[in-house]
């Protein structure tokens, strides 16, 4: 649509879609592909559309889950855009072979967010193996944790709304 309106529009229709193609497109990309999990030995780093979090497995309160995966650490908990919870009937077709070997009570009722079969039952299980391993190494490794803001991602985002309203506002 946009290559199509740049090639045969006038130019102000061509600037307008070129505007509300790198706004959507963004968007997308900030919300559907940026957010991710990323486990390591010493800690865990949460991506999400403008923050990351790096947080050390020393300084990490509690793993859980409601709507998506939840970390807890320092009085603060941040969620994971990257693991949500599946709907609240998909724990129902659990079956006691899908929690075997996971640690998992499976004693009919497990929480739509712990299972297995989602996204965040996944992501949980994982990052407390990663957990417990760094609880049973005697090792003093300490990462700092961090806060980083995704500042060319709201730079981009902020730079196509404000074209669009400029271009919304003025026609030529």
């Amino acid at each position: 649509m946009v290559i199509q309106s740049v090639l045969i529009g006038t130019l102000h229709q061509g600037l307008t879609s070129i505007a509300w193609g790198v706004l959507i497109g963004m968007g997308i990309y900030l919300v559907m592909h940026r957010p991710k999990i990323i486990l390591f030995d010493e800690g865990i780093t949460i991506v999400n559309p403008l923050r990351n979090f790096t947080i050390g497995w020393d300084k990490v309160e509690n793993i859980g889950a409601k709507y998506t995966l939840t970390i807890s650490f320092d009085n603060r908990t941040i969620n994971a855009w990257a693991a949500p919870a599946s709907g609240r009937y998909s724990a129902r077709a659990l079956h006691s072979s899908d929690v075997k070997g996971l640690g998992i009570e499976h004693n009919g009722s497990v929480a739509a967010a712990h299972s297995p079969r989602s996204d965040s039952g996944a992501a949980i299980y994982r990052a407390r193996m990663r957990y417990e391993n760094f609880l049973t190494r005697s090792s003093n490794t300490d990462i700092a944790t961090s806060i980083i803001f995704n500042r060319s991602g709201i730079a981009i985002i902020g730079s196509a709304v404000l074209s669009c309203f400029a271009l919304y506002i003025y026609h030529f």
